[in-house]
């Protein structure tokens, strides 16, 4: 994304929600089956939304020491507020290739095309993009 000029801060905090929001979600759903498993029937209305907010509440908890657990390790790790790279992205070439290379082959899968003309139009794609070697 810095390719594209976006600050880095915003970009570091993207990546951190993105790794960490399955993350959450996995936590959800492991609280939603401990309590499925526990009840037996049918719950009231008043015991579900009673449910939805200790669940809410809990995973608030949860994932608010995990946050810090997170960057207390980022911290002991040399963490300094910059996300460094190893080297610097450039948009190239190959990856403008990479991206017409995925339209082709993919947008007929979307579009319901059958099996045979997919391998048909992926096999042509292939062969441009190996021009190059």
């Amino acid at each position: 994304m810095k390719a594209v000029k976006i600050p880095a801060p915003f970009v570091a905090t993207l990546e951190m929600a993105h790794r960490y929001i399955f993350l959450g979600l996995e936590m959800a759903a492991n609280l939603f089956i401990a309590r499925k498993s526990r009840s037996l029937g049918k719950s009231t209305a008043g015991e579900g939304r009673r449910f939805v907010a200790n669940i809410t509440g809990n995973l608030l908890i949860r994932t608010t020491v995990l946050g810090d657990e997170v960057y207390q390790a980022m911290l002991s790790r040399g963490y300094s507020g910059e996300v460094k790279m190893m080297s610097r992205f450039r948009i190239g070439v190959a990856d403008y290739l990479w991206c017409v290379f995925d339209e082709v082959a993919f947008a007929p899968l979307q579009m319901g095309l059958d099996r045979d003309n997919v391998t048909k139009i992926v096999n042509a794609a292939l062969k441009i993009l190996s021009w190059r070697n």
